[in-house]
């Protein structure tokens, strides 16, 4: 009875292995430092048997690469976009020699790619009420749209963009102030 149920549990896990293999990558990559927030329905791994150098294929299934937090997805705003990702592919396909991806982690080495096929691809940026670039964000990389940041911070200043404090002070957590150039500066650059 109990090897029974060891090889139904070994045979569940091998029917569900590719959405497994999906969840495992998802949890990694959100645990690195720029905390990623991907969802990835599965990660199947056809390995060509045949000879250790053949092309073996690799296919993503319904990778979707959420907006960080603060943006239109995470808010009960009912003026939201509805866009709750940055990148969304229905499909990756990926052919590729297996034996290379050892080269790769270990040796900084290039893999060795057949075919890389993208099918059903949206990608999507869009700015929060802070003026904040949701790829900027995600990434952890600087917004050097200097101009769109001045215009928000006056129309905040100035009573516009009816933002609360709690906004303000999470949209100040979720990423770094950009000050806007001085006026001489943008004269200048305009001129040129």
């Amino acid at each position: 009875l109990f090897v029974c149920a060891v090889l139904l549990a070994l045979w569940s896990l091998y029917l569900n292995a590719d959405v497994l293999l999906g969840r495992v990558a998802c949890w990694a990559i959100g645990r690195i430092p720029q905390a990623y927030r991907w969802t990835i329905e599965r990660i199947s791994i056809r390995p060509a048997w045949s000879e250790l150098d053949a092309w073996s294929e690799i296919v993503v299934s319904n990778w979707t690469w959420h907006n960080p937090l603060g943006f239109d997805d995470d808010d009960d705003d009912p003026m939201a976009t509805g866009h709750g990702f940055l990148l969304q592919i229905d499909e990756l396909k990926l052919r590729l020699k297996l034996s290379s991806i050892r080269g790769a982690f270990t040796k900084h080495r290039s893999l060795e790619i057949a075919l890389m096929r993208v099918e059903g691809l949206r990608f999507n940026t869009t700015r929060n009420s802070r003026g904040s670039l949701n790829l900027w964000q995600a990434l952890d990389l600087p917004d050097d749209d200097v101009n769109v940041k001045s215009l928000t911070n006056k129309a905040a200043r100035y009573g516009g963009l009816h933002e609360e404090e709690e906004q303000e002070r999470g949209a100040k957590a979720a990423g770094p102030e950009v000050v806007p150039l001085p006026p001489v500066s943008t004269a200048a650059t305009r001129a040129a």
